[in-house]
């Protein structure tokens, strides 16, 4: 340009646009500074994703385009999906967290969260939980939440009901033990040290979280009878442990509750109360199958506390295969023309004998606040009282014995533990 030097400006312009025109940023950018262009430089080292040059720019030329420059580079960023570089960057991690919870990478939000901004963990954590239960993942949703902790807040309540009543529920082994730990943490007092509270302690519990209590006990049994299956042994506790979740059953499927009551009492030779309760399957079975024509006898539960299925909601869904109704049909079939099997319940176990409507309001009543045994779910008798020495929940010492000999631990706490005699 030495012959005509007062067009350079204008030569620069015109070759600068046409560099931008073919994305050729960065030299558009240094042709820009050539002529003291340094906003119009600083806008193409942005556009080039030159970003230490247009913040240097900025800076020593331009410092009202300072804040421009890093938003459009953390804009950058978070369109990339680089948390890791925007946090590093910028140290902004609040946006890193909601660039990744809007691409539902929840493991790096959470991890995040975890490390940088605890305060906004409950947060993102009740979202993705939320996420996993409108998806039906149901046991992920309770990882998650035993993993981090659930907020105590009660707003947070109906998701941790939608997370156990499905959960809960889950064929497989595990869906209980999740949900007894998840219903644990939901329901113990803050501040609580060591030993979690017994069930009595947290039946006598005033706080809004006490409406888990139920649903904990239920937990808790399923998971001790599970690993007594495990282990193939003491078919009279698991036994003992299915009939005393019937009087639980409104928070887990109910055939499935009578169904698991007569094969456990099946297996352990108890075949006048398997009778009894594969009876009353067949016919819950027979109701979900034909709700409309259902007609339950309650006469033979009108004197214990276990609940009426009037009262309860029957499952849209079998959960029993058609196949094995049919041959648990056949059982109660032939048993019920056999002179020594009768169709009778032993009360003593885990149900009293009810006989006015005042006794029966009462054992309502007590049943919900009544705390559960931790190993059968029977009532503990005084003269075969025991506790663990750690969180003194109490247990019968013979199913207490059976179950220290094979875990060695309590089975509320986990405190390591000794037969007692």
């Amino acid at each position: 340009m030495k012959h005509a030097p007062e067009r350079y400006s204008e030569i620069v312009s015109i070759v600068s646009k046409r560099l931008k025109l073919i994305q050729r940023f960065e030299a558009a950018a240094e042709l820009y500074e050539s002529i003291d262009a340094f906003r119009e430089a600083v806008n193409c080292y942005i556009a080039g994703e030159v970003w230490d040059k247009a913040r240097q720019l900025a800076q020593q030329h331009c410092p009202d385009m300072v804040r421009v420059v890093e938003d459009r580079y953390k804009s950058d960023l978070v369109g990339k999906g680089d948390g890791d570089e925007l946090i590093r960057r910028t140290g902004d991690v609040d946006s890193a967290l909601d660039m990744y919870a809007r691409n539902g990478d929840w493991t790096k939000c959470l991890a995040l969260a975890e490390k940088h901004s605890p305060k906004m963990l409950p947060h993102y954590l009740v979202q993705y939980c939320k996420v996993l239960v409108n998806r039906q993942e149901v046991t992920e949703a309770a990882q998650m939440l035993v993993r981090y902790g659930p907020p105590p807040e009660q707003s947070n309540f109906q998701l941790y009901k939608a997370t156990e009543q499905e959960a809960i529920g889950i064929p497989d082994a595990t869906g209980p033990p999740l949900v007894r730990e998840m219903l644990l943490r939901v329901t113990m007092p803050p501040g609580t040290l060591g030993a979690p509270p017994t069930p009595k302690i947290l039946s006598e519990d005033r706080r809004p979280q006490a409406e888990f209590l139920k649903a904990l006990l239920t937990a808790h049994l399923q998971t001790v009878r599970e690993r007594l299956r495990e282990r193939n042994m003491a078919p009279e506790v698991v036994a003992k442990i299915s009939v005393a979740l019937c009087r639980y059953c409104a928070e887990f499927p109910l055939d499935l509750a009578f169904y698991d009551a007569g094969i456990d009492c099946k297996n352990a030779g108890m075949i006048n109360m398997s009778f009894f309760f594969l009876n009353r399957f067949l016919d819950i079975a027979d109701a979900i199958e034909d709700p409309d024509n259902a007609a339950i006898d309650n006469t033979d539960f009108m004197e214990t506390d276990i609940p009426s299925p009037y009262d309860l909601d029957l499952p849209e869904q079998a959960h029993i295969s058609n196949d094995k109704v049919e041959e648990i049909r056949d059982w109660v079939l032939g048993w019920s023309m056999d002179q020594n099997v009768q169709q009778k319940m032993d009360l003593r176990p885990c149900v009293g004998r009810i006989s006015t409507p005042a006794q029966r309001r009462a054992r309502t009543a007590e049943r919900s606040v009544s705390p559960v045994r931790i190993i059968s779910g029977f009532p503990v008798l005084k003269k075969t009282r025991v506790e663990c020495t750690v969180c003194h929940s109490a247990a019968n010492r013979d199913d207490w014995n059976i179950w220290v000999q094979m875990f060695k631990e309590c089975p509320w706490c986990s405190s390591p533990q000794n037969a007692q005699y």
